[in-house]
């Protein structure tokens, strides 16, 4: 899912779930029906909340999922997400329409955890294909600090900065000398966001962040 761009604009990377997308319901919904359809016992609320955020393979042994089912629980959980996407995903309110704001003045990008046809999905349902110059979406054995650095190998900008909400997006970002911005309106804890940069508690004061990042 590459546009081939030569910026001199700065770039702009974004996870997607938690920090454009408020997938949680969407995460709860394939974890319940992952682990229904495999007969494994039932979960409590928060740890389905959990699995927001970590990859498919992170949260097998946080749900307990036996060895021999972690195929098939990861490949359900995919399978229900582009199932629900339309019904259950959403954006947080006043995302989409900053991103519109920011696209002339800056390069878009995503680095998620996500699979790239779940993203892919996500952007039709949202009407948002073409806003983002490159996707890097979760591969087996890739980090997300890789990914990032995969982004930057292909734009080599002078300015970038990382937008998440998780304490591995924000780590992902430093890995690569990037400053980096964690937002509290996601799901990330008080810890977490300490360890970024700066923290966005509003759309608008990310947006605010950003533009002044710009320039």
């Amino acid at each position: 899912m590459r546009k081939k761009v030569t910026p001199l604009k700065p770039v702009l990377i974004f996870d997607w779930d938690g920090t454009i997308a408020d997938s949680m319901d969407l995460c709860v919904e394939e974890v319940r029906v992952s682990l229904e359809r495999l007969q494994l016992p039932p979960v409590s609320l928060a740890l389905m909340r959990a699995c927001n955020g970590p990859t498919f393979e992170e949260t097998v042994p946080l749900l307990g999922v036996p060895e021999h089912l972690a195929e098939r629980y990861m490949a359900l959980r995919q399978e229900i997400g582009l199932e629900k996407c339309a019904e259950v995903n959403r954006l947080f309110p006043g995302v989409k329409e900053m991103l519109l704001r920011l696209k002339d003045r800056a390069v878009l990008c995503i680095a998620s955890n996500g699979t790239a046809e779940y993203i892919d999905t996500c952007l039709e349902v949202f009407g948002m294909k073409g806003l983002f110059s490159r996707i890097q979406a979760s591969q087996p054995g890739r980090s997300k600090a890789q990914a990032v650095a995969e982004i930057l190998a292909e734009f080599r900008p002078e300015k970038t900065l990382m937008t998440g909400d998780r304490l591995g997006d924000i780590n992902a970002g430093k890995a690569n000398g990037l400053p980096t911005v964690c937002v509290s309106f996601g799901y990330g804890s008080a810890e977490e966001w300490a360890a970024a940069d700066q923290t966005a508690d509003t759309v608008a004061a990310l947006e605010e962040m950003l533009n002044r990042f710009i320039g």
